[in-house]
């Protein structure tokens, strides 16, 4: 039944859901791994290759994941929220980390939607 469900999960939800359902303890690690693989989300391959116990190759696939991000795109996130919210000479230094807080979240979103969308 797991098995349906984490397929199913693969299919239609976005990469980060998927990847903390299956780092939960009772998902079936292996079977899990096979579908990870088969839908290409590295975040959650990476997450079953460490909970078997493989730290090595879990980084290799975080670095893999990395490689498949898109930089262009965040980095044209990012110059919105700046060129839209962030007057450095009015804006004080909380208000600075809030802001880059929003560019950090807008970039791990495109991140997501990127493992999600298989390239």
């Amino acid at each position: 039944m797991l098995i349906i469900f984490t397929r199913r999960l693969f299919e239609n939800a976005e990469a980060s859901v998927a990847v903390s359902w299956v780092s939960k303890d009772y998902f079936p690690t292996r079977e899990c791994l096979e579908i990870c693989r088969f839908f290409e989300n590295y975040m959650a391959e990476a997450v079953l290759m460490e909970k078997l116990g493989d730290g090595m190759q879990a980084i290799k696939i975080y670095l893999k994941a990395i490689e498949r991000i898109d930089v262009k795109r965040i980095s044209d996130q990012i110059r919105v929220v700046i060129n839209n919210d962030w007057n450095v000479g009015r804006v004080g230094r909380f208000d600075q980390l809030l802001l880059f807080d929003q560019i950090l979240e807008s970039a791990c979103q495109i991140a997501s939607k990127k493992e999600g969308d298989g390239g």
